[in-house]
C-alpha cells in the first residue's frame, strides 16, 4: 500500500503539517536538526514518494525549464542540451526537452505544450518570429531566453563575431588571399560582417547559401569544389567537415585557405587543410543564459539587454596547441 504523509508524520512523531513544510523546504519550516533527521528517516522507512505536481500547484512553480530544440543527433545541440541539463540541475531545476525537427508549425506547437505543462521558463533555440503566441508571451512577460539570435521583444543570448571575423580576414590577407568566398548555413550575421571586413582589407567577397536538404547539399559542395575559390569561410561546422571530406575524396589537388566555425573542439579540426577556427565558449554561454533565465523566473533580473559572448579566431597552429591539452580530455563524442 502506498505510504501517505500521515504515515510519515506518525512514524516521525510530528504533525502532518510539519512533515509537509519540511519536504517542501518552506521558509517557515523551523525545527531542530534532530527533528529534521527524524522526518527524513521516516520518509526512507515508509518509502514515501512526495507528489511534486501537488507541490508545484501549491507553490505556483514547477521548478522545470523547457528547452525547444530541433536536432539532438547534431553533436553541437547534444552538447548544448548536456550543458543545459547540468546547469539547470545545479540550480535545482529540471529540464524538459522538446524536439521540433526543423518544422515551423511544430516549433510553436511544442512551445505551447511546454506552457501547458507549466514550465517556469523556456530556453528557445529556434527563431520565434512574430505570431500570436509570441505576442502573448511578450504581454505576460513570461521568462523566455532566445538563443543565438537578436530580438527587440525578448531577452536573447548571441555570439558577437565581429572581432573574430576581423582577425580571420586579417590572417587570410596576411597569407596572400585577395578574395574570400563565404558559405552561409542558416541564419547568421557572418556574411554581413565579412563583407564589411573584406571591404576594409581590400579583398573581393562573395557569398552562397548552403541548402538545408541533405540531398541538395552534396551536389552544392561538389560545385563549390569545381569552382575552386581560393579561400573559404564557413559558419556551419558539420557542413565544413563534409566539404573537407569531399575535397579529400574527390578533389585532392584543391587546397583552399579554409576557416570554419565551432562552439566546441572536434578531432577533425586538426586536419592540416584547415587554416583557422572561429570558436566560442559554449559552456559559458549556456551557463550564463540559464542563470539569466532563472533570475527572471525568480524576479531578480529584469534587464532587457542581450547577453553577448565574444568569439575568438584561432589559427591552425594556435588550435593545435589548445587541442594538445584539451581535446582528448574534453571531446565527448
Amino acid at each position: 500500500m502506498k505510504a501517505t504523509l500521515s504515515d510519515v508524520a506518525r512514524e516521525a512523531g510530528v504533525s502532518r503539517s510539519l512533515v509537509s513544510k519540511c519536504l517542501a523546504g518552506a521558509p517557515d519550516a523551523r525545527m531542530r536538526e534532530e527533528t529534521r533527521r527524524r522526518i527524513e528517516e521516516a520518509v526512507r522507512k515508509c518509502r514515501y514518494l512526495p507528489c511534486r505536481l501537488a507541490q508545484s500547484l501549491k507553490q505556483g512553480r514547477s521548478r522545470t525549464i523547457g528547452l525547444v530544440i530541433s536536432d539532438l543527433r547534431n553533436p553541437f545541440w547534444s552538447l548544448f542540451a548536456d550543458f543545459a541539463l547540468r546547469e539547470t540541475k545545479r540550480h535545482g531545476y529540471r529540464l524538459l526537452i522538446s524536439l521540433c525537427d526543423f518544422n515551423r508549425e511544430e516549433e510553436l506547437e511544442h512551445l505551447r505544450a511546454l506552457l501547458e505543462y507549466r514550465v517556469d521558463g523556456i530556453l528557445y533555440c529556434e527563431h520565434l518570429g512574430e505570431n500570436d503566441l509570441a505576442e502573448q508571451l511578450r504581454k505576460e512577460q513570461f521568462p523566455i531566453m532566445l538563443m543565438f539570435q537578436e530580438s527587440p521583444s525578448f531577452p536573447a543570448a548571441r555570439v558577437d563575431y565581429s572581432s573574430a571575423l576581423a582577425d580571420a580576414v586579417k590572417e587570410l590577407a596576411r597569407r596572400g588571399c585577395r578574395e574570400l568566398f563565404c558559405i552561409r548555413c542558416g541564419e547568421s550575421p557572418w556574411s554581413r560582417i565579412l563583407r564589411r571586413e573584406c571591404r576594409s582589407a581590400g579583398l573581393d567577397f562573395s557569398v552562397r547559401f548552403a541548402p538545408l536538404k541533405p540531398e541538395e547539399l552534396i551536389p552544392f559542395l561538389d560545385r563549390i569544389c569545381r569552382e575552386a575559390p581560393p579561400a573559404i569561410v564557413l559558419n556551419g561546422w558539420r557542413t565544413g567537415l563534409l566539404l573537407l571530406r569531399r575535397i579529400e575524396a574527390l578533389f585532392p589537388e584543391y587546397r583552399p585557405e579554409f576557416i570554419l566555425n565551432s562552439h566546441f573542439d572536434h578531432p577533425e579540426f586538426l586536419n592540416p587543410r584547415i587554416t583557422g577556427i572561429v570558436r566560442t565558449d559554449l559552456e559559458l554561454l549556456v551557463r550564463r543564459s540559464v542563470e539569466s533565465l532563472i533570475g527572471r523566473i525568480r524576479g531578480e533580473c529584469a534587464s532587457g539587454d542581450p547577453l553577448l559572448f565574444p568569439a575568438a579566431f584561432l589559427s591552425a597552429a594556435d588550435f593545435r596547441k589548445l587541442a594538445r591539452n584539451n581535446l582528448l580530455r574534453d571531446f565527448p563524442y
